[in-house]
């Protein structure tokens, strides 16, 4: 091999490396900033929730906190749940009443700790309950002297289905530049 195909080749190496490193830095933070954008629409849901819901500890029975939550949940087109600030889940719109029953105390999930400890916090993870991996946003509601928590979550595939929708759409828009 002579010595102006082992520069081509070490350029192409490293031109193909350096496009590859650039590639999976693009797709990590536009995955960020996709999340980022998720995570602010689902605080401007939660506030609307907290306007609606007020008060949980207003709600007599498991029964009509769940109803409320099924009834918000479905008009967010997203799963809200409620949670006393005690951590027991009271109305999941995901879940039925004797679900909610058994679901295990919420007190120990990061979302609620950070909406307890700051008025809202948010994180991705996977939920033991549905066995999905979700988004969730969690705020306090207007009980001034000790706040329960209203969630919203959406599934961690709305962020994959963006992200592909943008890239398609980047897609589309570079070939029609093309002709």
């Amino acid at each position: 091999m002579g010595i102006r195909s082992r520069i081509f080749l070490l350029v192409f190496l490293l031109l193909s490396t350096s496009i590859g490193i650039s590639y999976i830095i693009a797709e990590r933070d536009l995955t960020k900033t996709f999340e980022l954008q998720i995570v602010n629409e689902l605080e401007k849901q939660a506030g609307l929730l907290v306007a609606s819901a007020g008060n949980i500890s207003n709600y007599k029975t498991i029964e009509e906190a769940d109803a409320i939550a099924d009834s918000l949940g479905k008009a967010a087109n997203s799963r809200v749940t409620f949670i006393l600030s005690n951590g027991k889940v009271v109305g999941d719109s995901n879940l039925d009443v004797n679900q909610i029953k058994s679901t295990e105390n919420h007190a120990d999930r990061i979302e609620f700790i950070d909406a307890v400890n700051n008025g809202s916090g948010w994180v991705s993870r996977y939920s033991k309950t549905i066995q999905q991996d979700l988004l969730y946003f969690a705020i306090q509601d207007t009980n001034i002297n000790q706040p329960n928590i209203i969630r919203i979550s959406v599934p961690l595939n709305y962020l994959e289905s963006a992200t592909a929708v943008s890239y398609t759409h980047l897609r589309a828009h570079e070939t029609r530049e093309d002709l």
